[in-house]
């Protein structure tokens, strides 16, 4: 079977190989285990300088057609791209994306099987961004809706939400696209070790995402650190990820607690989990995620999670742990609360959540349904 997948995730090719990020490089891996040599719709890179986090993935591809978000947009490769899907069995349209929302309509005019996947919410991911975002939030929440409406399979990373939102009425399956090594009884011990002897009154609370993304929504735990300061919980707030720092900062000086939030910037994926073992409770207070592979980590590690009600998040640490969305108060509320009552009950029942994210599992349940498309 030929497969193309069609995303704007990017490509750098250098001579004749190709790079992309661990975290696609692994998705690349996992189609390319199934199907064989994989085709590529997506934006090519030359001019990039490769970094540790570049995988070679040259011997997965089969071949790779360049084309940029605004090409889709304008439509300007229809006929190129049209030629391309002739020579596949199947598109996996990976949304939202202009380039899958584009393949997917030249894959049902040409005959071809159409697999969706839903990654995340086209409304929040624009509606969460300036004005020309918002200004383009209804058509691509349309657009995807009909994107999965009209799909012959669809696979969400999700159990309910995108679901929900963007329903498709043929065969479908839930699957995240987070993997979670085998949790072993080293790490619950630890935990429990770690909250018995914690000083309640001085907590490491914890984010990890890019610092510079306005809709992962660390200001707004920022912003709760004076509310936790005045009830007598001195914190220090560690911010892990890379991007420019000075909007963040500036939110720490302007409510005085510059001195309470870690700036780590870019870490190595092998020592985020030593930062987790450090934390007391870990934050998510995005206002856009589909399921967050940051959290589903940290509660692989037994941290105690709050997050905001935002794309998978409630599905994960359940409605005791979720807050609404900006609200500050409620995330220094939610944290007093955990202090109080339920950090060992939090912490075992997000272990025994992480576990139903191992790689086995997943496997499983992702390959069931790929057999399908392959038996069609």
């Amino acid at each position: 079977m030929k497969v193309l997948v069609a995303t704007t995730f990017r490509v750098i090719k250098q001579g004749d190989r190709y790079f992309a990020k661990n975290a696609f490089a692994d998705i690349i891996c996992r189609y390319n285990e199934r199907f064989g040599k994989i085709f590529l719709c997506l934006p090519l890179e030359s001019d990039v300088n490769l970094t540790s986090s570049h995988v070679d993935i040259s011997q997965m591809v089969e071949g790779v057609f360049h084309i940029t978000r605004m090409d889709a947009i304008l439509h300007k490769k229809d006929v190129e791209l049209r030629k391309v899907i002739e020579k596949v069995d199947v598109i996996i349209a990976r949304c939202p994306s202009n380039v899958a929302f584009l393949a997917s309509d030249v894959a049902h005019k040409v005959g071809k099987t159409v697999m969706a996947e839903a990654m995340g919410c086209a409304w929040d991911a624009y509606w969460n961004h300036r004005l020309i975002g918002k200004l383009m939030a209804p058509y691509m929440y349309w657009k995807m809706k009909n994107v999965l409406k009209h799909a012959d399979y669809a696979l969400y990373v999700t159990e309910q939400f995108l679901q929900r939102r963007y329903p498709c009425p043929n065969t479908t399956v839930g699957v995240s696209d987070v993997v979670i090594h085998d949790i072993d009884s080293t790490v619950r011990k630890q935990r429990l070790r770690k909250i018995e002897l914690m000083d309640r009154n001085n907590i490491v609370l914890m984010t990890c995402a890019a610092v510079n993304v306005w809709y992962k929504g660390q200001h707004f735990a920022i912003r709760a650190i004076p509310k936790l300061n005045q009830m007598g919980i001195r914190v220090k707030y560690y911010c892990v990820g890379q991007g420019d720092q000075s909007y963040l900062r500036k939110i720490a000086q302007k409510f005085g607690v510059e001195d309470q939030v870690v700036f780590t910037g870019p870490v190595a994926h092998e020592r985020i989990f030593e930062l987790l073992d450090k934390c007391d409770i870990y934050l998510q207070p995005s206002l856009q995620e589909g399921l967050p592979r940051a959290m589903v980590e940290a509660m692989s590690r037994g941290c105690p999670c709050i997050g905001a009600r935002t794309g998978g998040i409630p599905e994960l640490v359940g409605e005791e742990c979720v807050v609404e969305r900006k609200a500050v108060n409620q995330i220094a509320e939610k944290v007093a609360f955990m202090l109080r009552d339920g950090l060992q009950r939090y912490s075992f029942q997000n272990l025994e959540k992480a576990s139903s994210f191992s790689k086995k599992v997943l496997d499983e349940r992702r390959n069931a349904f790929f057999e399908q498309i392959e038996d069609r």
